[in-house]
């Protein structure tokens, strides 16, 4: 643990905590994004080539990853994706859309 970096001599303070957490900076925990995050992080993307994401239900409940398509004026233009997946296609989407 980080603490037990702390010699023995030196009391623990916010400033020595603080030093260690800039020596290890990988040991610092990153929570995942949550759904509505994913579903927010999507849409900004979406914004910038004025598309629109929706989530897409499962008929199936035991289905644990959610998925996503991406609309344009009410028309549905990718199938329904995963997270990663869908940010491949509108990152794609964005740059076709820059080159035409």
């Amino acid at each position: 643990m980080l603490l037990a970096k702390l010699s023995t001599t030196q009391t623990f303070n916010q400033s020595a905590f603080d030093n260690l957490r800039r020596r290890y900076p990988f040991r610092r925990l990153f929570k995942p994004l949550s759904i509505m995050n994913e579903l927010e992080a999507l849409q900004n993307a979406a914004n910038r080539c004025g598309l629109v994401v929706h989530e897409w239900h499962h008929l199936d409940r035991r289905k644990k990853i959610k998925h996503y398509y991406a609309t344009k004026d009410g028309i549905s233009i990718s199938p329904s994706l995963g997270y990663e997946q869908l940010n491949y296609f509108l990152l794609g989407y964005i740059k076709a859309t820059k080159t035409l």
